[in-house]
């Protein structure tokens, strides 16, 4: 199985230019890292960066804990590689990997939109739980949930500089579609408006993505054996809601929130 987007395909080279790994993937990072401290019960040592794209969470875990990425695409590994040289990484899909190891942390940051069925969700939460050691935490942002779902929402984003492309500026354009509102799935489409020195050039790739209701995400997570509590995050692109799920078979001081 191959990812059908072209920005992890044939565009992939695009990714390193679409936000900055020291800046705002890093301000991402130390959050996960306050809430590992926050609801954690003991040390952490190893964290699974599941579906970790080009890497640019990994870049800044891999200051604090032992990590692994794993992705569905080849292309995007070996951009985690060029940003993270030495880093462990396995590709596999992540309904269906299998390790044969557990972590003490799994980081499944804006991949598990991808994910576009409640069998599939649970699929992935199940392989979590079995992936994960005692008292582990699964950390989850989805990039949005149905209750904040704004139909054609439009996104503009500016390239930032990278070695390998001095000379090219590209900007960033994200709109969400809904087609059916009564399944969990919606269309985003990007396109990629790109000015080099060989001139100016337009891509578009469509993405297929999942946006389910808090109620879903709830429920999924209590059938896959997890407690878990609610946060938010506020970054450079809007606010989205993280869930802290944690396996162990007692209780957890603020766990099973709703807020």
């Amino acid at each position: 199985m191959s990812p059908k987007e072209r920005l992890y395909s044939d565009l992939s080279w695009l990714w390193p230019m679409w936000g900055d790994p020291a800046g705002e993937y890093a301000d991402y990072v130390q959050q996960v890292i306050a809430w590992i401290g926050k609801y954690g019960r003991r040390k952490y040592r190893t964290v699974l960066d599941l579906g970790c794209g080009g890497g640019k969470c990994s870049f800044t875990l891999k200051d604090h804990y032992e990590v692994m990425g794993l992705d569905l695409s080849p292309d995007m590994l070996a951009r985690c590689q060029e940003l993270n040289p030495g880093l462990a990484t396995v590709c596999a899909d992540m309904r269906s990997f299998d390790l044969k190891r557990e972590f003490d942390i799994i980081l499944v940051n804006d991949a598990i939109s991808y994910i576009t069925t409640e069998g599939d969700l649970r699929q992935v939460l199940d392989n979590c739980f079995r992936h994960l050691e005692d008292d582990g935490l699964a950390i989850l942002t989805p990039d949005i949930c149905q209750e904040e779902f704004i139909q054609n929402e439009t996104n503009v984003f500016h390239s930032i500089p990278h070695p390998d492309h001095p000379d090219t500026q590209v900007v960033y354009i994200t709109i969400n579609y809904d087609p059916d509102p009564a399944d969990n799935k919606y269309e985003c489409l990007f396109l990629y408006v790109i000015r080099s020195p060989e001139g100016l050039r337009v891509e578009r790739d469509l993405h297929h993505l999942g946006v389910f209701s808090l109620s879903t995400w709830q429920r999924c997570i209590r059938e896959s054996g997890f407690d878990y509590h609610l946060e938010e995050y506020t970054g450079e692109e809007g606010k989205y809601r993280t869930l802290i799920l944690f396996k162990t078979g007692g209780s957890h001081g603020s766990h099973d929130n709703d807020q």
